[in-house]
């Protein structure tokens, strides 16, 4: 998670979001997230992808832990 010097509804660690037909959420994924079970007798599609971009880490939001990055 970035780090943050105050915390607010655009940086803070928790949020729900009301979901809708056609709704696209995107969220970073160092955010812990859930779906709550599926309880209608109606289909559910769930599409989950990374997405890196070129020194984001570097230059947007260096990591909390230490270690070596690779990156092609």
């Amino acid at each position: 998670m970035p780090r943050a010097k105050t915390l607010n509804r655009f940086n803070g660690n928790r949020m729900t979001v009301q979901t809708k037909p056609g709704r696209f959420v995107l969220f970073p994924a160092w955010l812990s997230h859930n779906v709550p079970v599926n309880r209608t007798s109606q289909e559910r599609v769930s599409i989950a992808f990374n997405a890196m971009f070129a020194n984001f880490a570097e230059t947007m939001s260096a990591p909390l832990w230490k270690g070596t990055l690779h990156l092609k």
